[in-house]
């Protein structure tokens, strides 16, 4: 196991995962940076983890609820 620096900068890499919910974590961030790029779209926070904050969900997961709401 290698620890310290070289592990942090093996993660920012994308090439060593603490575990399989890390990998897919990176995995989905890394899919989603290349769909903006492809789109052309800046990404935000390149060397920082994204957190989703309240106001930055999708609004499809909004839509996806009301319409669940007027289903019922």
């Amino acid at each position: 196991m290698k620890h310290g620096a070289e592990l942090r900068k093996l993660k920012q890499e994308g090439k060593a995962y603490t575990s399989k919910l890390s990998y897919l974590r990176w995995k989905s961030t890394w899919r989603f940076k290349n769909m903006a790029q492809a789109i052309g779209e800046p990404t935000a926070g390149e060397d920082q983890p994204t957190e989703i904050k309240p106001s930055q969900h999708p609004p499809a997961i909004a839509h996806s609820s009301q319409q669940r709401d007027e289903d019922s």
